[in-house]
């Protein structure tokens, strides 16, 4: 039941960014340059559609008319609003209406690949909130400024630390020296080959994600051995990942120095560009599975099959409605003979999404090593024993 409502709450991917999303700049501008993993999300988009996702699968027929379905829904729309007034409680902000932008960034460094970085929440954040967060990390007489800054750093370098900038921005650092470290003045300048510099060419105002990977040699040593041969076979050898999100556009990009890797990549690209172009059509048919399913109610069945059975019509014409029968169109190209990207646009972004990892997880499930487990006999025979006279 709760994979069916995550289901649900997934499949509403916002159709327009709300409000003007923050640029490039904004986004980077205090993420330090030489990191191995980037994320950024618009989360003054995000938030607010969950909220409108909820709302409207509270008032569906399919819900109403099974309390089951409607606990699970009602339980987890708790949740979601008693932890957002914990945090409003404690830090002085409402989620909900003050982040505008998400962005972090992350190196793992030392023998034990450790992660540090910087998180970046941007939009309204108020100054009290910085304080709490420092009062809660014992840090709230270690304030200091820089600049327009305001700083709550730890005396040891190794301990997180707490920024603010007059705008409402806040920065958390896993490591106070990555905070003074910072540009807190001024756009940093990010080196052409780094994940910064990579994302700012796919870029555009209407962004709603965007993430790059690229995992040092020894985190690549490290976790190779746990993956499924099929991931370790096709991310072998290559520099870094790249994806950008909108809501009618996915963009995918792998970085390699390696002709064959590129080529390895464009191929498999190629397939994930066939199967996302299915996808629509896919989804249609998996509708219409559903229908024929629910078909007859079965008493043998449990009671929140049997309620989503008497809704039948109204489940299939709301699913019908999240994913609206549209042409999506997928290109494969390699660009100057150092990355390779595929394009998708045409549809709701979560229907590449969900083609891309279901087809993801399917090699993986069939490419997991299995253990054989060998039936050994003994080599010499068995030795006579001779009786005695």
């Amino acid at each position: 039941m709760s994979t069916i409502l995550l289901m649900f709450l997934l499949l509403g991917a916002p159709d327009k960014p709300l409000g003007r999303p923050a640029s490039a700049d904004v986004l980077f501008r205090y993420l330090p340059t030489n990191a191995d993993l980037v994320l950024t999300v618009d989360s003054g988009t995000y938030v607010p559609t969950l909220y409108k996702r909820f709302d409207e699968l509270a008032k569906q027929p399919f819900v109403t008319g099974s309390p089951a379905f409607l606990r699970q829904l009602s339980w987890a729309r708790r949740k979601l609003d008693d932890q957002i007034a914990e945090w409003k409680q404690v830090f002085g902000v409402d989620v909900r209406r003050a982040s505008r932008f998400v962005s972090l960034a992350l190196r793992f460094v030392g023998p034990e690949l450790e992660p540090q970085g910087i998180l970046v929440i941007g939009g309204a954040i108020p100054q009290q909130t910085a304080r709490a967060l420092a009062r809660t990390m014992r840090l709230e007489k270690k304030m200091q400024r820089v600049g327009k800054a305001l700083l709550f750093l730890a005396d040891r370098r190794s301990k997180p630390g707490v920024g603010w900038l007059p705008g409402g921005t806040l920065l958390i650092g896993t490591d106070a020296e990555l905070l003074r470290a910072a540009k807190l003045s001024g756009t940093p300048k990010a080196p052409q080959n780094s994940l910064i510099a990579k994302l700012r060419t796919m870029h555009g105002p209407s962004v709603l994600m965007s993430a790059a990977f690229s995992p040092p040699a020894a985190l690549k040593n490290k976790i190779e051995p746990e993956m499924p041969s099929f991931l370790r076979n096709l991310l072998r050898d290559f520099d870094a990942i790249a994806v950008s999100v909108t809501p009618r556009k996915m963009m995918l990009k792998s970085f390699s120095s390696s002709s064959p890797v590129l080529e390895r990549h464009k191929r498999f690209f190629s397939a994930l560009g066939s199967f996302v172009k299915a996808s629509h059509f896919v989804a249609k048919g998996m509708i219409s599975m559903v229908d024929g399913l629910l078909y007859d109610s079965m008493t043998t069945k449990p009671a929140w099959f049997r309620a989503l059975s008497d809704q039948r019509a109204a489940l299939v014409r709301y699913l019908g409605k999240m994913l609206p029968d549209r042409s999506i169109k997928a290109r494969v190209s390699v660009k100057g003979g150092h990355f390779v990207q595929l394009e998708v646009e045409g549809a709701t972004v979560s229907l590449p999404m969900f083609a891309i990892f279901g087809v993801g997880f399917s090699f993986m499930g069939f490419s997991r090593p299995h253990q054989v487990r060998t039936v050994t006999h003994p080599v010499a025979p068995k030795p006579i024993r001779r009786s005695h006279p």
